[in-house]
């Protein structure tokens, strides 16, 4: 199964969602395998950036996010000590905005790990201070964590969040972008944009709630990675149909232009557990049925991870973006 039947489609009247080109479309088929529904998605493939898009978004799109949804988890809420979070906002501080080359190296080696979020923090030029907004923010584990390590100002927007949060410096609102009121320094999107249809008009909107010289944030799949052009449709990244368009890098670059945005930085952070449950899917083992990998598995799949991230061929990718 992970070489997707295509087939090359005459020109279209939905437009590519990346590069707005609207000439033909490769077509394929992908099966929903995360909760092993196995239902089949037909997906297009833009012949002029290589960008990915489902032909048609299911009517009950709701189903396809149950309640066990990875980032539906809700985030721990007690108040963390006020001496620890002190000392964590001064080494925040230093590591995100700090000139010095040792910050920075530190930033960047922390890219992998548990605090790779300080490493995003650092490439948005952002510290403790700034004023923050996570779009598609599940429960707010993310935001939570920010704030564990000083961050004073955190909102997070989610239609689908498990539940609201209202605490001092932090919360969590079931709302889409358009009806949250103010401006931000940085507005985030942690695989978030795959999820909609239309990611020009979630970009546009994204930079009017930007305060001047902002920046947006955008961690998603890559199309034409190694992993989507070895595993084809069994790629994980693909995850029919909750991604409704996945771009590549050249249907990434067409859209900040179409958005009224420039790339700041262009980089990659491919997670191994991706290229793990990739194999599965290519064996037909689906998401409920994977049994816990050997060490040997994953720390071979960590390493292809971390090879195709340096040959710029990784299938995740991180962006900052500012206003044009």
């Amino acid at each position: 199964t992970s070489k997707p039947n295509r087939r090359w489609t005459p020109p279209q009247t939905n437009p590519c969602p990346f590069c707005g080109g609207s000439g033909e479309f490769r077509e394929f088929t992908a099966r929903e395998m995360m909760f092993g529904l196995r239902e089949t998605f037909l997906y297009r493939e833009c012949r002029g950036c290589g960008s990915l898009h489902l032909a048609e978004v299911p009517a009950e799109l709701a189903r396809f996010y149950p309640a066990n949804y990875y980032s539906f988890q809700p985030a721990y809420r007690e108040k963390p000590q006020r001496w620890l979070v002190g000392v964590k906002r001064i080494i925040t501080g230093w590591v995100t905005t700090s000139p010095s080359p040792v910050a920075a190296r530190m930033a960047r080696s922390l890219a992998y790990h548990r605090w790779a979020f300080l490493h995003w923090m650092r490439l948005s030029g952002l510290g403790p201070d700034a004023r923050i907004l996570d779009l598609g923010c599940g429960g707010g584990i993310l935001l939570n964590r920010l704030r564990s390590f000083g961050f004073s100002d955190l909102t997070g927007a989610d239609p689908y969040a498990p539940g609201e949060i209202e605490l001092p410096g932090f919360r969590v609102v079931r709302a889409e972008l358009a009806a949250l009121p103010g401006s931000f320094d940085l507005i985030m999107m942690h695989h978030m944009l795959e999820h909609v249809a239309d990611p020009r008009q979630t970009l546009a909107l994204a930079r009017e709630r930007l305060h001047p010289d902002g920046r947006i944030l955008v961690r998603l799949p890559l199309a034409g990675s190694a992993a989507h052009q070895h595993y084809g449709a069994d790629w994980f990244n693909l995850d029919a149909p909750r991604h409704l368009a996945i771009p590549s890098l050249a249907g990434m670059s067409r859209l900040a232009e179409r958005a009224g945005l420039q790339i700041l930085h262009q980089g990659f952070d491919s997670l191994p557990s991706g290229f793990l449950m990739s194999e599965n899917y290519r064996r037909n083992v689906a998401g409920p049925e994977v049994r816990k990998p050997a060490r040997s598995s994953k720390r071979r799949m960590r390493e292809y991870a971390r090879r195709c991230d340096r040959e710029d061929r990784g299938d995740a990718g991180v962006f900052v973006l500012g206003a044009g």
